[in-house]
């Protein structure tokens, strides 16, 4: 497990600034978690408005490295995938499932659903409690959170990254999004996702939500079988997320 990762004890977060909670000035972790769940809680029963945008890109300008078969594997691989689909390669078909690319959308107040936003970006209530934080500062209003890093997150609520977004894909769903972005070409023999650098910056003002925005880092490390061969692949990427305008 990665230094800082869910399964790993923690003392108390670090602490900064003053945020205003019912009056009184405070930063204590779970005390800033509370207040965000019950805005984001708040926001998602109301059914708020809200507009989102996410932005998806591979770290180092690189894309996916595949670091084992032949000296040509990725043109191998490349070569499979455009023989069903003459636009796609390696890079589009792991870069779609892990989200690589600019979303934007509006969700509608009353809605649960918008057009080109996949149900897992929505806005989530979160629920985080003072030990997933690593850090926490937080003034008149806006509390900026750094939370322990996640290792093949589950939709269980057992790690940080789940109990702030499920904007995630898990193992499973890993697997079920290369056979069919692949056409069956690829399969997912073994893999993991680290998801680390995990940040979020919350805005309540009123006790109302009015801005969310979220940041992680994703490590890949893909184990693909393409017919007979078997190639080892990783993809790193920075994912950045935010809900703006919210009202209700």
């Amino acid at each position: 497990t990665q230094q800082g990762g869910d399964t790993q004890q923690s003392g108390d977060a670090q602490q900064g600034g003053d945020a205003q909670q019912g009056g009184a000035a405070t930063n204590d972790a779970a005390t800033v978690a509370k207040a965000i769940n019950d805005a984001t809680s708040a926001a998602v029963n109301a059914k708020a408005s809200y507009d989102w945008s996410r932005v998806g890109k591979y770290n180092d300008g690189g894309a996916i490295k595949v670091t084992t078969g032949s000296a040509d594997a990725t043109s191998t691989l490349n070569g499979l995938i455009q023989g069903i689909d003459s636009n796609s390669s390696i890079d589009s078909v792991v870069g779609g499932f892990l989200g690589i690319g600019e979303n934007s959308a509006k969700m509608a107040s009353g809605a649960t659903e918008a057009e080109g936003m996949d149900a897992n970006y929505a806005l989530h209530a979160t629920s985080l409690t003072a030990n997933d934080i690593q850090v926490v500062s937080a003034k008149d209003g806006v509390y900026s959170i750094k939370l322990k890093d996640s290792s093949n997150p589950q939709r269980d609520n057992a790690t940080a990254l789940a109990k702030l977004t499920q904007d995630f894909l898990t193992k499973d769903e890993v697997s079920v999004a290369i056979k069919d972005a692949a056409k069956g070409i690829l399969s997912l023999k073994d893999g993991s996702v680290e998801y680390t650098g995990i940040n979020a910056v919350v805005t309540i003002k009123d006790g109302k939500l009015t801005d969310f925005t979220y940041t992680y880092t994703l490590d890949a490390q893909l184990t693909l079988k393409a017919l007979l061969p078997t190639f080892n692949g990783t993809g790193q990427g920075t994912i950045t997320a935010r809900y703006s305008n919210i009202k209700y």
